[in-house]
């Protein structure tokens, strides 16, 4: 049977890989399996985060290679940050495998009220297809930016030595990974009150003779309309349940990151050009689209709360623009009323997932940049001092 998992299926494949959302689901009966790949995928990511651990982390607590005391004191901070609350993202995952059943039998139950009562279908083919080519897409820009960052390290040490780009490219995509199966989901909520709203849009132009020839059926798609929206806002409630501690714990390494990447391009010698610099500013901008897939993430759960608002304008203008009976002019109230007390917003707990968010977000990491600009002239200027007076003690001058 067909269903949105259908449309998800390469999303989950995905995140499996990197270890988030580790387990099966059988797409008739919505039941949770961890089958003999599911261990396999287990196995790899634990062996991956071990390895990164001992060895990417380490190798950052050894020499001092960066001309600055912000960036190499940060870099090393922010990425054992970044791991362990990627490494947390996935165990949390795995033990709330089930609530994201209970995601994809609410998504069903919408689609089988809107194919049934209203003959809407959704091409949950085409949307695999889709759903697919951007992950491909996704991956395939990993791997070819870290690739090439990896042959010029390779010209330039003669050596092979992949441990960073092991590390970017597996930690980066499991987060990423987090940010995608949210966008994922917020953007099919919204299809879902777009087609709530079509179905209303349907019934204004005749809405008069509508009334009239056949007011029972009217009422029966309002309350099934009705239903529907409130399934919806339900769904929209239990995925900020899901997704909060998730996405509440990805945002310090991205704001962090971004604070990083901007430091990092003050302190570029464009000049010098010097071959260091420039391969961490592209490792920079790897990590920069993270804060793209923010971007995205929130524009999609701000279009579907916009769609799910649109749903009670659409209805105020049919109560205003025509005369109806009593009862059905309180069964569109009564449906107004209810978008009004159940939210369409999504969130992450503490914050609402929306434009004010992001605002918020490169306000305070403009700050907090001017201040580790600031810290770090200081360091700069202080080690500078202590150097000129060793010179001066060791020439006895």
């Amino acid at each position: 049977m067909l269903s949105i998992y259908t449309s998800a299926q390469p999303l989950h494949l995905a995140s499996k890989i990197f270890g988030f959302l580790i387990f099966s689901i059988e797409n008739k009966s919505f039941t949770v399996t961890i089958k003999n790949s599911d261990y396999f995928f287990i196995i790899c990511n634990i062996v991956v985060n071990l390895l990164i651990f001992c060895v990417y982390w380490f190798q950052f607590l050894g020499e001092n290679t960066i001309d600055s005391n912000v960036i190499s004191k940060g870099i090393p901070i922010v990425t054992f940050m970044q791991y362990s609350i990627s490494t947390f993202v996935m165990i949390l995952s795995f033990i709330r495998r089930k609530n994201f059943v209970v995601i994809l039998k609410m998504f069903n139950e919408i689609d089988l009220i809107l194919r049934e009562e209203f003959g809407v279908k959704f091409n949950y083919c085409k949307e695999r297809q889709i759903v697919r080519n951007i992950i491909i897409s996704l991956i395939n820009g990993f791997i070819t930016i870290i690739l090439f960052c990896g042959i010029v390290e390779v010209f330039k040490t003669k050596k092979i030595n992949p441990k960073d780009e092991i590390y970017l490219f597996w930690c980066l995509s499991t987060t990423s990974l987090v940010l995608i199966n949210f966008s994922f989901i917020a953007f099919a909520i919204k299809m879902r009150f777009e087609k709530v709203n079509e179905v209303l849009r349907s019934l204004q132009p005749n809405f008069i003779n509508f009334i009239t020839l056949k007011p029972q059926i009217f009422l029966a798609k309002i309350k099934n309309l009705s239903k529907v929206h409130f399934h919806i806002t339900e769904l929209i409630t239990e995925i900020n349940k899901n997704f909060s501690i998730g996405i509440l714990l990805i945002l310090p390494p991205i704001f962090a990151w971004f604070c990083v990447f901007l430091l990092m391009i003050l302190k570029v010698q464009w000049i010098i050009f010097k071959t260091f610099y420039v391969l961490m500013i592209i490792k920079m901008l790897v990590v920069a689209m993270l804060d793209v897939l923010l971007l995205i993430s929130i524009y999609c759960a701000n279009k579907a709360k916009c769609e799910g608002i649109e749903t009670a304008k659409i209805l105020f203008m049919m109560k205003n623009e025509n005369n109806f009976d009593e009862n059905v002019e309180k069964k569109i109230s009564a449906f107004i009323d209810q978008i009004k007390f159940m939210s369409t917003k999504f969130s992450c707990g503490l914050f609402a997932l929306d434009w004010k968010l992001i605002f918020k977000f490169f306000s305070a990491a403009i700050m907090y940049f001017i201040i580790m600009v600031q810290f770090d002239n200081l360091s700069t200027s202080n080690g500078t001092n202590q150097k000129f007076e060793n010179f001066t003690n060791f020439t006895g001058n």
